[in-house]
């Protein structure tokens, strides 16, 4: 029901096979396991990701629906590099971040310092 309610018309992709386990309270249940008949007032849910070969979590984390990342992956996987444009503001720079966390993960490295390097191109110079 969750995620229905986060993504109504499944524009990110997104459905009840995303869902990895869910935490009701201090009880955590795999996503096969039957509801309670009483629920708390948290609830908590944790998609499938990298661990799992998916990018759910990503395409939540994110808001970009999941066949959009999956050709930003491929285009990553084959070329090594994306070039995205855009006016400032627009998550252009998020959206990089995330992606090249992901790569770093998925080739089975560690998160460190100097795995993932960022810069950004003036348009105005040639620097």
């Amino acid at each position: 029901e969750y995620i229905i309610y986060v993504d109504p018309v499944t524009q990110l992709g997104l459905n009840t096979d995303s869902v990895m386990e869910y935490s009701i309270g201090d009880i955590h249940r795999a996503s096969d396991a039957d509801t309670p008949e009483l629920l708390p007032d948290t609830i908590s849910v944790k998609l499938k990701d990298l661990t799992l070969n998916s990018e759910d979590s990503l395409a939540f984390e994110t808001l970009i629906p999941k066949p959009v990342l999956q050709r930003y992956i491929s285009q990553l996987e084959e070329h090594r590099r994306i070039i995205f444009s855009g006016p400032s503001g627009t998550g252009k720079s998020f959206l990089a971040s995330r992606l090249a966390e992901y790569m770093v993960l998925k080739e089975g490295k560690q998160l460190e310092h100097q795995a993932i390097a960022t810069f950004n191109v003036d348009n105005k110079t040639t620097k």
